[in-house]
């Protein structure tokens, strides 16, 4: 839930509360008009209370079936714990069922602050897919297979779990499978590149200085540095508590997904989505 969001019909950002009071005077058509602030993110948003009364004022996912990315810098630490529990619940309960789990990146929209008025019939089809999608159809009503799209925390809450079989191929990565066991890399154990794309973790000690982005030295690891802009660290709810490890000399267990590959005779970070700080995770 967030208080703020886009209005694809005034092309701008609005409070729940403002826009209950245009849904109500006519001003605006759509509780579906709506979509997440953080550029990331973007997922589609619902008012709540829509042309009536109500205690609180908010906007929430329009559909059951899709959350704000793991990285979204709008949601409160409150909502980022809740909806991380419950979507490793589903991911458990996919596993349970004999299904796999998707990893892939976040949504490459081109989705800008400009976003045109939608037609009417546009409004309708969205509320439409919105149904469909709640009870488990896609749009062109085909049944969802038995996958789960898994966030990174929960990736990492798969690989904690004991109770988990870690060599069993149920992960799937760019249409192949692969297990928790081949997924997740141990950084003191690893001397050379790696190919593809992994799930990196060690300790690690956060510096920053200044203009300078963070950095992550990981431990009995000396050949890359992980570096992430602190800025947005801070603002991500996966790593907010960055300031309390910053300098302190104290390390903390640092969860990095994406790729370590060779650059002359050293060894670099590389994101899996388009930046570093997007898959950087503070387990503390």
């Amino acid at each position: 839930m967030v208080e703020l969001a886009f209005s694809e019909e005034l092309k701008r950002k609005v409070s729940a509360l403002e826009a209950n009071k245009l849904s109500k005077s006519g001003q605006l058509q759509s509780k579906y008009s709506f979509h997440c602030l953080d550029q990331v993110c973007q997922i589609p948003l619902t008012c709540t209370n829509w042309c009536r009364e109500g205690k609180r004022y908010y906007f929430k996912p329009s559909s059951n079936s899709k959350s704000h990315v793991d990285g979204c810098s709008m949601i409160t630490s409150e909502e980022f714990k809740a909806q991380n529990e419950k979507d490793v619940n589903e991911s458990k309960n996919t596993i349970k069922n004999g299904g796999y789990i998707i990893i892939d990146k976040y949504p490459g929209r081109s989705k800008t602050q400009s976003t045109a008025v939608p037609k009417a019939n546009t409004l309708f089809q969205n509320q439409k897919n919105i149904k469909l999608r709640k009870k488990g159809i896609n749009i062109a009503g085909v049944k969802k297979q038995n996958s789960h799209r898994s966030s990174m925390y929960s990736l990492i809450q798969l690989w904690k779990d004991k109770n988990i079989l870690h060599n069993q191929n149920f992960l799937v990565l760019n249409g192949k499978n692969m297990s928790l066991n081949e997924l997740f890399i141990n950084l003191p154990n690893c001397a050379r590149q790696v190919n593809g794309m992994h799930i990196f973790y060690g300790k690690a000690i956060i510096t920053h200085k200044n203009d300078w982005p963070t950095c992550f030295k990981f431990c009995n690891f000396n050949r890359a540095i992980l570096y992430g802009n602190y800025d947005y660290l801070k603002k991500r709810p996966a790593t907010m508590t960055i300031d309390n490890y910053i300098s302190s000399g104290k390390s903390v267990d640092v969860y990095f997904r994406g790729y370590l590959q060779e650059e002359g005779n050293k060894l670099k970070f590389l994101p899996f989505n388009e930046f570093l700080y997007q898959d950087i995770y503070i387990d503390d």
